[in-house]
């Protein structure tokens, strides 16, 4: 269901997309950042992410294109329907990257190898700098308005570790971003 209200958060120095009117999963149950997790969309387009949550009653609060642009999928201090053990107190970030969805890849020639959560190797979408960069600013901008925020997890540590299906968001984003 679209947000109770549609006005854009404040976040200093970072410039939204306003997606709070999209029919999604999301709660009126308060949020009080403690942490934040990391996805990966698993598609090619942050269109086709939303019509998928919105098809499985799921959002995110943040969905970053490959151009750096920044959408904003549901209001901060409410929470949204990410990762089941985190929504009550972590905020979902997605990147719009395939992870290591290869068969749907525009120029595989360009992916990039890197281990699974299981120590296989695979070959992964790259993260284009541009959209790395409005991650980073993105979280700065986060935990200088919650100074709570004191975990930043990828989605598959927090899905149940090296025996877990989820992946995402991959190797490819800095072990240093990861904190707690």
């Amino acid at each position: 269901r679209p947000s109770s209200d549609q006005t854009l958060d404040e976040l200093e120095g970072i410039v939204l997309v306003n997606d709070l009117d999209k029919p999604l999963g999301r709660s009126e149950s308060k949020l009080d950042p403690t942490g934040i997790i990391l996805h990966s969309t698993v598609s090619a387009l942050g269109d086709s992410t939303i019509r998928t949550l919105g098809k499985r009653g799921l959002s995110y609060h943040f969905v970053i294109e490959k151009d750096g642009s920044i959408r904003q999928l549901t209001k901060i201090e409410k929470q949204s329907y990410h990762d089941p053990g985190s929504n009550s107190n972590m905020i979902g970030i997605a990147l719009v990257n395939l992870s290591y969805d290869i068969k749907h890849a525009k120029d595989p020639s360009t992916w990039i190898e890197g281990p699974k959560t299981d120590g296989s190797v695979t070959k992964w979408d790259p993260i284009p700098a541009v959209q790395m960069a409005a991650m980073k600013k993105l979280i700065a901008s986060l935990i200088k308005k919650y100074p709570g925020i004191v975990k930043i997890r990828p989605h598959s540590g927090t899905a149940g570790g090296k025996k877990s299906t989820k992946q995402d968001p991959g190797p490819l984003i800095p072990k240093s971003i990861y904190i707690g």
